[in-house]
């Protein structure tokens, strides 16, 4: 893998919230999904966390989610130390 995080599909199923069948190509990452979950449930983050809510974006409003920064570490180096030094 040479590209910075790996992508995978998400399916959301909440009937009276949004209507299915949409596609769309948001920049969400895991840590979001917590403060979308207590953004939902109108439960109020009280310290700073990483992750934004997305529930507009999940709704069909407008959200902006391209001007986030984000980053992957590839440490390749650990993998071949690992592989190339056996315990006894």
């Amino acid at each position: 893998m040479f590209e910075g995080g790996i992508h995978v599909a998400c399916a959301l199923n909440m009937p009276g919230v949004f209507e299915g069948g949409r596609r769309d190509n948001h920049f969400v990452v895991m840590m979001d999904l917590m403060p979308t979950i207590c953004d939902f449930v109108n439960v109020p983050v009280k310290h700073e966390i990483d992750g934004i809510s997305v529930l507009d974006a999940i709704k069909g409003k407008t959200q902006n989610t391209e001007d986030r920064f984000v980053f992957w570490l590839r440490n390749e180096v650990a993998r071949s130390f690992v592989a190339s030094h056996r315990v006894l």
